[in-house]
């Protein structure tokens, strides 16, 4: 009975931990949409996959305005709480006692924190490695650069969770992505000091240790702001002077010109200018799926739509399941897509490069420095329009990685067949 009665009160406080982070990532968006409704012009070229041209007065997507939305899942808040909240557990993977003593001795610890961690009291040696299970003070007193030697060593087996997956920002981005929270300078402090550095972003991993010393309320908020999603929204603004069939020819590649061209038409004549939401001019595929969280359908197998069954879909009118075969994925993206040095546009693939030369993430270009993607931190990320720096931030590589563009080879073709005027 007393099991019972523990296992309602933990079920309870769970649940209104839920409801509390629901209402305050709610709080935190739409203050910060009512302070920054304010749309932004955007660049002219391509951001980071940009290429040396000419400059043109109009880039080819248009004249393209952006907002910044702080988006986040209300029913599924925190997807990953079980992997997160869990008790550390350190692995050092294919490490024998003799390396895992020479390793802590070579990291930036003190003289107490070696004795702590070198007491085999807290090691356990496995078939495959050594589990060493630190002290709560031993986690609250390293400092960054011992926190960085050892959680990039911990990245590199996906056992330990936490640090092969942990929240990343750019240099100024952890500033930037609390300062709507309401939490105090003291418990934004606690979380600084938790912080490590890798491949030029700023790192958090001991979610667990907030929840021991926070309030309920400021353990909500930073969960709110952690797991914030930076998407975007876009609009192309149409003017009575803008180039239509130039548009139509940019926004309704995919067969799809004769469907935009009506509405594009209309808003280029409406006195002043007009804009529509650039959601509304991509394909079905990703227009129904903009914005939404994988939980949210009644299909189950929407769980399953990795970053690469994404990108391959992107101009499928429905999802091509076919491509859920890893193996079949991995085909099509070898045979049906080249790279190119070209300048990108709607549709092609931005593939995510290791120094290895594996393909870490894929998404999709849309216009300026923005693209559609699906990223892989867990399966429950939602589809979103994302600039490719805050897409890059994402994904973890010891040196850094190079983004390459690819488009379809038919599309290729296809140009080459126009210049030509008939087949090559």
């Amino acid at each position: 009975m007393q099991n019972s009665n523990q296992g309602l009160i933990r079920c309870g406080l769970f649940f209104c931990l839920g409801i509390t982070v629901t209402l305050v990532g709610m709080s935190l968006a739409f203050r910060s949409q009512l302070a920054s409704e304010q749309w932004q012009s955007s660049p002219r070229r391509g951001g980071q996959v940009r290429r040396p041209q000419v400059e043109e007065t109009v880039p080819p997507w248009g004249h393209i305005e952006f907002l910044k939305i702080p988006l986040i899942n209300p029913d599924e808040f925190f997807p990953d709480r079980p992997l997160r909240l869990k008790k550390p557990e350190w692995f050092f993977e294919n490490f024998s006692e003799e390396r895992l003593r020479e390793f802590l001795l070579a990291c930036d610890l003190s003289a107490a924190e070696q004795a702590i961690l070198l007491d085999h009291r807290w090691w356990n040696a496995v078939s495959n490695g050594c589990v060493l299970l630190p002290p709560t003070e031993v986690l609250w007193s390293l400092n960054g650069l011992a926190r960085q030697q050892i959680y990039s060593t911990l990245g590199k087996s996906p056992r330990n969770y936490p640090q092969t997956y942990p929240f990343r920002f750019p240099p100024d981005g952890l500033e930037k992505r609390f300062s709507e929270s309401r939490l105090s300078r003291a418990r934004l402090g606690l979380i600084r000091k938790l912080t490590y550095s890798d491949s030029g972003c700023v790192c958090f991993a001991d979610l667990q240790l907030l929840c021991g010393v926070f309030a309920p309320r400021e353990f909500a908020q930073a969960v709110a702001a952690l797991y914030q999603v930076p998407a975007y929204r876009l609009r192309l603004r149409m003017m009575p002077d803008s180039d239509v069939d130039s548009l139509v020819k940019y926004w309704g590649k995919g067969g799809r010109e004769k469907i935009i061209k009506p509405l594009l038409d209309s808003l280029a004549h409406v006195p002043g200018g007009a804009s529509i939401s650039v959601s509304s001019l991509l394909p079905p595929f990703a227009r129904l799926r903009l914005y939404t969280f994988p939980d949210s359908w009644d299909d189950p197998t929407t769980t399953k739509e990795d970053c690469l069954f994404t990108a391959l879909n992107f101009f499928n009118r429905a999802a091509d399941t076919n491509l859920f075969n890893r193996e079949y994925a991995g085909q099509v993206f070898h045979s049906d897509y080249v790279r190119i040095n070209d300048e990108p546009t709607l549709g092609d693939l931005v593939v995510l490069f290791n120094p290895a030369g594996e393909a870490i993430h894929c998404c999709v270009y849309i216009a300026a420095d923005f693209v559609f993607t699906k990223n892989g931190i867990n399966n429950l990320q939602p589809w979103v329009l994302m600039r490719i720096s805050d897409m890059t931030a994402c994904y973890p590589a010891e040196q850094e990685a190079h983004v390459v563009i690819l488009r379809r080879k038919t599309e290729i073709e296809t140009a080459t067949m126009t210049l030509s005027g008939g087949p090559p």
